[in-house]
C-alpha cells in the first residue's frame, strides 16, 4: 500500500524505498518537472543523528564521481530538519546478489565424504545465513522492483559506540570499555567463544566447495569496480566508515554504486587542519567494522579497505570474516582472532586470496594496503578485468593522517585526567604550542579518550570574523561557546518544550543575542525577558546562565568542555571560559576544561585567563629524532621512513608537524614519491629524479613554503585564495563568485582543485582555509592595491546581504576599503551593539578602532569619555582608565566642551574613589560639581553630592557625609529623579546604621525598597531587603535576617545574579551563626565565596571570608583563620577593602 508522505521543499514524498537507523528514503516527485527522485529525511530528530545527517550532506556535496550516489538537491523544514535529494537508482543492494550465490551453493553437492549427511540436506549453512541476513532488511520487500532504491543504510544492527541514557539524548559514552570488560571476562564465555568457532569450523568443512563452482565472477568485477570509486573518496580526504554489501547498489547496467555516507568522517595528514567535532560517536555495522573504530581511535583510507576485506572474505565464503555470536562477540574478535583462510574452505583456490584477504584484514592499519588502487591491482593480478569509470576523475594523492608520534607523554597525562574526571574530579588543562605544532591532533585524541570512558564531550572552535595585516577582528561576542548551545539545543528539537525548559530554564532570552537559532525551540515562549541591568551584572547573569545551561545538558555526566584556537576567543567567551573554571570548582562537578591556543603572539585579551594558576599547562615542542621519523612514517603508510628521506625532513622542518606535512604535499606535487604495489608511498630513485628531492625548492621558513604553493596555482585559484583570505571566511560559492565577479560553475570547479590541495576547506555554508597560517601568509601576499579593491567589494556584498554580518565585521572592510568615514559611524555602532550583548573586550577594540580614524576632533573626545564611561569603567581598568580620562580633561579644556569635560572630572573622582585616593577624589568632584552648577545641571549636581557623601562616609566623617547625602535626596526629589533618590535612601540608610540610629536606617532601606519596587527595579528591591537583612542582625533578630535573606535570594535568583545571591549567602551565613548553626553557616560562607569569585566584588568575597574564618576561630583553629585573613587583603588595594578588612579583622 502507497504511503503518502508530506512535502519537503519543491518534493512531494510517495512512499518509503527504504529506512534505516538514522533517515528514511521516500520515492519523491519535483513539483515542476515531475521527475521522480529519491529523498533522505532524518528518521526521527536525534541531536546525534542531526549532527550527521549535516555532515552526510556537506560530504555528498563534495563528492562528484559515477561511483558515488549523486546529490542533486537539498534542503532545511522550518524547525530545521534537513533533507537531500538524490538520483534515483534503478537497482539491487550487493546484499541480494550474494543471497543468489548462497542459495545456488547451498544445492552443491559437498566435496568430501561425510560419515553421516547432514540432518536438513536442502539447507545449506550459507543460506542459513542469508535467511538471518535478509530477515533484518525485510523492509526491503516493500521496494517496487523498477525503482529498488538503497541509498539509506539499510536497517541491520549498528554498533553505535555510545550508550542511550534514558533521561538524557546527550549522553554519549562508548561501548569500548564494555568490549574490553568482555574480553577480559570469565573462562566460560572464552569457551562458549572457541566451542562456537569448532563449531562453524566444522560445519564450513564439510561444505567444502570446489573454486571453479563459486558463481562469484560479477561480485569481484563489482568490487574491483568499488576500488576505483574509493581510491576517489579517499582522494577527497574522506572514509566511508560503513562500507558493506547493503550500501553498494548494483544497477540494471550492471554498476556498483556507493551510498549512504551517514556516518562518514574526514581524514588525511591534516596536522595543519583538524575539525574537533564531538557530537559524532564512534559508529558502524559489526560484521563489517574496523578495530581502530571499535577502539575509537582515527579513521583514514585503510578503515574502509578492512571492510573491504570483510565483503572480499563474504563473496569467497559466503559469510564475513566473523559472524556468529552476538554483537559484542563480534566485536571482539575483529580486536583479537585472526579468520582463517579462505583456502581451507575452498579447494583449489588460488594462493593469491588467502594473501589478499591476510593484507586487508590486519588488525592494525599499517599491516594493510595503503590504497584501494593497489586492492585493484592486486584483483587484477588475481584475474579480475579492470574496471574504469568512463569521465571520472583521477583520484589524488593523499597522506595519511598521523598518530601520536612523540606525543605519548601527553596522551597518558591526558587520559590521567580523563580518569580521574570520570571518577568526579575536575581538571582545567591548558595546550600550548607554536602554528602546527599539533595542538588540534592533541585534542582529537582528548576528545576519543574522553568518550571511550564516558564523558559528555563538546567543543569549539575560535575564528577571526576578517583578517587583517596589523589587526585581525575576532569572531561575534560568545560565539566561542556557540557549537555547544547548537549541541544542546538539537537535543530540544528532538525532545520538545519539555526539554528546552528542562535545559534552559528561564535563560534561553539572555542567551539569544549570542544563539539566535535558540529563538526557535519549542517552548522557548515560556522563559521570560530578562531585565535590564548594569554592564557589570549583567555579565555575571550571562555567565551564570551559560554555565547552568551546560550543567543542566551534561545531567551529573562526567564532561569535557574543549576551546580550540583560543587566540582567536573574543573577550566575553574568554571571561565565560574562566566563570566555567570557578563555576566547576564551586559546584563541585566532574568537568574537564581544556582550551587550546597558540604559543606565539599571544594575543594580551588572553593574560588574564592563562594567569590563573589551576591551569594545567601542556606545552607541544616540535619532534626530532625517532618521533619525527615515526609521525612521517604514519604520514606515508610505511613501517618505517626511508633514511634518506628522514634525513631531509628533519633538516627541512626542524620537527613542526605541520611543515612536515607541507614539505611532503611539496615531494607529492613534485612527482618525487609514488605508491608501490601495496599502496605505500616511496621514493623515486630513477635516473631522472635521483638526487631531486634533496634539491626541493623547500626553505626553511612555513611562510615562504606557502608562498611557493600558491605561485603555482592557476589565475582563477589565485583569485579564490585572496577572496576568502580577504573575507576570512566565505559563505559558499556563490557568495565568493559574486565577490570576484566570476562564473559559478568555475568557482566550483576551482574550490574543488583547492580542497584536494588541501588550501581550503568547504564544512556547512562556511569556506576557509585548512589552516590560519595558510589565510595569513595568502593574505599578506595580495597586492595592497587589490587588497583595497576586494575589501570595498567585500563590504558592498555583505551590506547588501540577507543575512548582514555585524557592524564591526563591514566596519573593518569600509576600513581597509579607505572610506573611513563609513567605517567610523559603523564601528560605533558596533561598540554600542557589542555593549547591548555585554561584550566589553568587543566594544573597547571597537571603539577605539573609531576613535583612531576620527578626524573630528570634539567627536574623537567624545568617543573617549565613552570609551572610559561605557567599557574602562565596568572593567576596572583603572589605570587605563585614569590616563585617558586626564588626557580628555586637557583636550575638553582646548575644545571648550564644558559638559564632557565636567563628566570627565567626575568619572575621574570616581576612579580616585576605586583607587583609595580619596583627597584627590574628593578635589576632582568638587570641581565637577563647579562645573555642573555653571552648567545648571541639577542632575550632574546630585550626582556629585552623592559621590562627595560615599567618600565621607569611608573615612567615618559621618555628618558630612549625611550633609552631603541629604542635599542630593533634595535635589533628586526636586527633579524627580527616583532611582537617584532611591540610592541616595539606601546611602542615608547606611550612614544612619553607622550613626547607630537604627530606626532611622530600617525606615531609610524599607523606602528605598518601597521605590525600586514602583520602579520595576527588581535587583534594586532585593537589595535593600539584604540591607534590612544585614539590619536585622545587628537588631539581635536573626531569625528575621533569615526570612530578608530568603526573600531577597527568591528575587535574585529571577535575575540569575550571582553577585546577589552571594549577599544572600552572607546574610544567612551571619544568621546562621548567630543562632548557633555552625555547620549551615560555613556553607552559606563557602557557597558566598565561589558565586563571588568572577563578579569583581572583592569587598563582598572578603565579607565571605570573614565568615570561613569565624568558623575556623570558633574550633581554635587560629593559625587557618589569619591565613584566609592575609589571603583577603590581597584582593584589592587597601584602601578599597579597608571597610569589609574592618569586620574581618574585629575578629581577632
Amino acid at each position: 500500500m502507497t504511503q503518502q508522505g508530506p512535502k519537503r521543499g519543491p518534493y512531494t514524498l510517495l512512499h518509503k524505498l527504504g529506512e534505516g537507523g538514522m533517515g528514511t528514503v521516500w520515492l519523491a516527485r519535483h513539483g515542476a518537472s515531475s521527475a521522480l527522485v529519491a529523498l533522505k529525511t532524518l528518521s526521527t530528530p536525534d541531536a546525534r543523528l542531526l549532527h550527521r545527517f549535516r555532515r552526510e550532506i556537506r560530504l555528498l556535496r563534495h563528492l562528484d564521481h559515477p561511483g558515488v550516489v549523486e546529490l542533486l538537491d537539498e534542503g532545511v523544514e522550518a524547525d530545521g530538519t534537513p533533507w537531500y535529494v538524490m538520483r534515483l537508482l534503478k537497482g539491487k543492494p550487493l546484499l541480494w546478489h550474494l543471497r543468489e550465490i548462497a542459495e545456488k551453493l547451498g544445492d552443491l553437492l559437498p566435496l568430501q565424504p561425510q560419515e553421516q549427511p547432514p540432518s536438513k540436506p536442502s539447507t545449506h549453512i550459507l543460506t542459513d545465513h542469508w535467511t538471518s541476513r535478509l530477515a533484518e532488511v525485510d523492509t526491503l520487500a516493500q521496494v517496487p522492483p523498477t525503482h529498488e532504491v538503497l541509498s539509506s543504510r539499510a536497517p541491520t544492527p549498528k554498533f553505535e559506540g555510545y550508550t542511550s541514557r534514558a533521561s538524557s539524548s546527550l549522553g554519549f559514552a562508548t561501548t569500548l570499555a564494555a568490549i574490553l570488560a568482555a574480553s577480559e571476562s570469565e573462562d566460560s564465555e572464552q569457551e562458549r567463544e572457541h566451542a562456537l568457532d569448532q563449531e562453524r569450523d566444522s560445519d564450513l568443512e564439510r561444505r567444502r566447495i570446489a573454486w571453479g563452482d563459486r558463481p562469484i565472477d560479477e561480485p569481484l568485477r563489482w568490487l574491483r569496480q568499488l576500488c576505483e570509486t574509493l581510491a576517489y573518496v579517499h582522494g577527497e580526504g574522506i572514509v566511508h566508515c560503513d562500507l558493506k554489501p547493503e550500501n553498494i547498489v548494483v544497477t540494471e547496467d550492471g554498476d556498483a554504486i556507493l551510498v549512504d555516507f551517514g556516518i562518514a568522517e574526514r581524514f588525511g595528514a591534516r596536522v595543519s587542519h583538524e575539525v574537533l567535532e564531538a557530537a559524532g560517536v564512534q559508529a558502524g555495522t559489526p560484521h563489517y567494522i574496523s578495530p581502530e573504530q571499535i577502539r575509537g581511535e582515527p579513521v583514514d583510507a585503510r578503515t574502509d579497505l578492512y571492510a573491504l576485506g570483510c565483503i572480499l572474505y563474504e563473496i569467497l565464503l559466503g559469510k564475513p570474516p566473523f559472524d556468529d555470536g552476538s554483537a559484542t562477540s563480534i566485536l571482539m574478535r575483529h580486536l583479537a582472532r585472526t579468520p582463517r583462510p579462505p583456502s581451507d574452505y575452498i579447494e583449489g583456490m588460488p594462493p593469491g586470496w588467502d594473501l589478499l584477504c591476510e593484507r586487508l584484514l590486519g588488525k592494525s592499519p599499517r599491516e594493510r594496503f595503503g590504497h584501494a588502487l593497489a586492492v585493484g591491482r592486486a584483483l587484477e593480478k588475481l584475474g579480475v578485468p579492470e574496471q574504469r569509470w568512463e569521465g571520472a576523475p583521477e583520484p589524488r594523492p593523499y597522506l595519511y593522517k598521523p598518530g601520536m608520534a612523540g606525543r605519548e607523554a601527553v596522551t597518558r597525562s591526558l587520559h590521567e585526567r580523563v580518569l580521574e574526571v570520570k571518577h568526579g574530579q575536575h581538571h582545567a588543562i591548558a595546550i600550548a604550542g607554536e602554528s602546527g605544532a599539533g595542538k588540534s591532533r592533541v585534542g582529537a585524541e582528548l576528545i576519543a579518550r574522553a568518550r571511550s570512558q564516558g564523558l559528555l564531550a563538546m567543543t569549539s572552535q575560535s575564528q577571526l570574523l576578517d583578517a587583517g595585516v596589523d589587526e585581525d577582528l575576532v569572531g561575534d561576542p560568545l560565539h566561542a561557546f556557540t557549537p555547544m548551545l547548537r549541541h544542546v539545543a538539537d537535543a530540544c528539537l528532538q525532545e520538545g518544550a519539555e526539554w528546552t525548559v528542562r535545559l534552559f530554564g528561564s535563560r534561553a532570552r539572555l542567551l539569544f543575542p549570542y544563539a539566535p537559532f535558540l529563538a526557535h525551540l519549542p517552548g522557548v515562549d515560556l522563559s521570560p525577558t530578562p531585565p535590564a541591568r548594569d554592564p557589570e551584572r549583567a555579565r555575571a547573569r550571562l555567565f551564570y546562565a551559560l554555565a547552568r545551561t551546560l550543567q543542566a545538558a551534561s545531567m551529573g555526566q562526567p564532561a569535557l568542555f574543549l576551546f580550540d584556537d583560543l587566540h582567536y576567543a573574543d573577550e566575553l567567551s574568554l571571561s565565560a571560559i574562566a566563570y566555567m573554571l570557578d563555576f566547576a570548582q564551586s559546584e563541585n562537578l566532574p568537568w574537564l576544561l581544556a582550551i587550546m591556543y597558540r604559543s606565539e603572539e599571544l594575543p594580551e585579551r588572553l593574560d588574564p585567563l592563562l594567569e590563573d594558576a589551576r591551569w594545567e599547562t601542556i606545552t607541544l615542542e616540535r619532534l626530532g629524532g625517532e618521533a619525527l621519523g615515526e609521525l612521517t612514517a604514519q604520514m606515508l603508510g610505511l613501517r618505517e621512513t626511508p633514511t634518506a628521506l628522514l634525513e631531509l625532513v628533519t633538516q627541512r622542518t626542524g620537527g613542526n608537524p605541520f611543515f612536515v606535512a607541507e614539505y611532503l604535499k611539496l615531494a607529492l606535487e613534485e612527482g618525487l614519491l609514488q605508491q608501490d604495489g601495496q599502496g605505500a608511498w616511496q621514493l623515486v630513485a630513477d635516473k631522472n629524479t635521483s638526487g631531486a628531492i634533496a634539491h626541493l625548492p623547500v626553505p626553511a621558513s612555513i611562510q615562504e613554503l606557502i608562498r611557493g604553493r600558491l605561485t603555482r596555482l592557476p589565475h582563477a585559484a589565485r583569485a579564490l585564495v585572496d577572496g576568502v583570505a580577504v573575507l576570512g571566511r566565505a559563505r559558499g560559492s556563490k557568495q565568493l563568485a559574486k565577490l570576484l565577479d566570476m562564473d559559478r560553475a568555475t568557482v566550483r570547479e576551482e574550490l574543488a582543485m583547492l580542497a584536494r590541495r588541501e588550501l581550503l576547506l568547504q564544512e556547512r555554508e562556511a569556506i576557509s582555509f585548512f589552516h590560519e597560517q595558510l589565510r595569513e601568509t595568502a593574505y599578506r601576499e595580495i597586492d595592497p592595491a587589490r587588497r583595497k579593491e576586494l575589501h570595498g567589494r567585500a563590504a558592498r556584498l555583505l551590506s547588501s546581504a540577507k543575512r548582514r554580518p555585524s557592524r564591526g565585521q563591514l566596519a573593518h572592510h569600509w576600513e581597509r576599503a579607505g572610506a573611513l568615514g563609513v567605517a567610523k559611524t559603523l564601528f560605533i555602532e558596533g561598540a554600542r551593539e557589542a555593549l547591548e550583548n555585554h561584550a566589553l573586550g568587543m566594544a573597547d577594540e571597537l571603539l577605539g578602532r573609531a576613535i583612531a580614524i576620527c578626524e573630528d576632533r570634539s567627536q574623537r573626545i567624545e568617543l573617549m569619555l565613552e570609551r572610559v564611561e561605557s567599557v574602562l569603567m565596568h572593567t576596572l581598568a583603572m589605570d587605563q582608565a585614569r590616563e585617558q580620562l586626564e588626557e580628555i580633561i586637557s583636550e575638553a579644556r582646548d575644545e571648550d566642551l564644558p559638559l564632557v569635560r565636567a563628566r570627565a572630572l567626575r568619572m575621574l573622582g570616581e576612579v580616585c574613589i576605586l583607587s583609595g585616593d580619596m583627597r584627590r577624589a574628593e578635589r576632582l568632584l568638587r570641581e565637577a560639581r563647579a562645573r555642573y552648577e555653571q552648567l545648571a545641571s541639577s542632575q550632574g549636581q546630585a550626582d556629585i553630592l552623592l559621590s562627595l557623601g560615599k567618600i565621607k562616609l569611608s573615612e567615618l566623617e559621618l555628618d558630612d557625609a549625611h550633609r552631603f547625602t541629604q542635599s542630593a535626596l533634595e535635589i533628586y526629589r526636586r527633579i524627580r529623579e527616583q532611582t537617584g533618590l532611591a540610592n541616595a535612601m539606601v546611602q542615608q540608610g547606611d550612614i544612619a546604621w553607622r550613626r547607630g540610629r537604627i530606626r532611622e536606617a530600617e525606615s531609610a532601606f524599607t523606602q528605598a525598597r518601597s521605590l525600586h519596587q514602583k520602579l520595576g527595579d527588581i535587583r534594586g528591591a532585593a537589595t535593600s531587603t539584604v540591607w534590612l537583612g544585614q539590619l536585622a542582625i545587628e537588631q539581635g533578630k536573626p531569625r528575621r535576617a533569615l526570612e530578608h535573606a530568603k526573600s531577597a535570594r527568591a528575587r535574585f535568583e529571577e535575575l540569575e545574579d550571582p553577585s546577589g545571591l552571594a549577599q544572600c549567602e552572607i546574610v544567612s551565613a551571619r544568621a546562621a551563626r548567630a543562632l548557633g548553626q555552625d555547620l549551615p553557616a560555613l556553607e552559606h560562607a563557602r557557597r558566598a565565596r565561589a558565586l563571588l569569585r568572577r563578579t569583581s566584588d572583592p569587598h563582598h568575597e572578603i565579607l565571605a571570608m570573614a565568615e570561613i574564618a569565624a568558623h575556623h576561630l570558633e574550633h581554635a583553629r587560629v593559625d587557618r583563620a589569619r591565613e584566609i585573613y592575609e589571603e583577603a587583603s590581597k584582593l584589592g588595594p587597601a584602601e578599597v577593602i579597608s571597610r569589609a578588612l574592618e569586620s574581618f579583622s574585629a575578629l581577632f
